[in-house]
C-alpha cells in the first residue's frame, strides 16, 4: 500500500541513523525535520487517493480533477512532489557528509544523496511545467530500493 512508503521510508532512516551511535549534527536534525515533513506530506497525498477519491467518484462531483493523483496539477500530485523536494534536502543534509565513509554506509549514503537532488530537480520541473523533468521523480524513488538491504549491512 502507497500510504505506507513514506513512514517506512522514514523509519530506515531513523534506524540507520540510530545505529550509528555517533550524536547527531545540528543539519543532520534540520535533515530529520524536512524528510518527517516529508513523511506527512507524502501520505497526505497517498491516502486521500484511498478516502477522498473514491467518495468524489461516487458522487461524480466536479472536483474529481484537483483530487486525481495522475493529474499533475492536482492538489495531492502537487503535495506529493513538494513532499519529495524535502525529502531531497533533507537527505542531503543527512547523508552527504558519510559520503566520505567506507564500505556498505557510503553505498547507502550516494543511493541517499542522488535521490535526494533527483527529488529536487524533479519538483523544479513541476513548477516550469517540464513532464521530462519531473519524471525524474521515477528513477529517484528506484534509487532506494537497494537501501533497504544496505541496511542490513551497516
Amino acid at each position: 500500500m502507497a500510504a505506507l512508503i513514506a513512514p517506512l521510508l522514514y523509519y530506515l532512516i531513523l534506524s540507520v541513523i540510530r545505529k550509528t551511535g555517533e550524536p547527531l549534527t545540528l543539519t543532520q536534525q534540520a535533515g530529520l525535520i524536512f524528510t518527517g515533513i516529508y513523511t506527512v506530506l507524502a501520505t497526505i497525498s497517498y491516502t486521500s487517493q484511498l478516502s477522498l477519491v473514491p467518495a468524489l467518484l461516487h458522487d461524480q462531483s466536479d472536483l474529481l480533477g484537483l483530487f486525481y493523483f495522475f493529474n499533475p496539477h492536482s492538489i495531492p500530485y502537487y503535495l506529493n512532489q513538494l513532499g519529495y523536494c524535502l525529502f531531497g534536502v533533507g537527505a542531503l543534509f543527512l547523508f552527504i557528509g558519510k559520503l566520505n565513509t567506507i564500505g556498505p554506509q557510503r553505498w547507502f549514503a550516494l543511493l541517499f544523496v542522488l535521490s535526494g537532488a533527483l527529488s529536487i530537480i524533479a519538483f523544479i520541473g513541476l513548477l516550469v511545467d517540464s513532464q521530462v523533468i519531473n519524471g525524474l521523480t521515477l528513477p529517484a524513488g528506484l534509487l532506494l530500493l537497494p537501501c533497504g538491504i544496505l541496511a542490513t549491512c551497516l
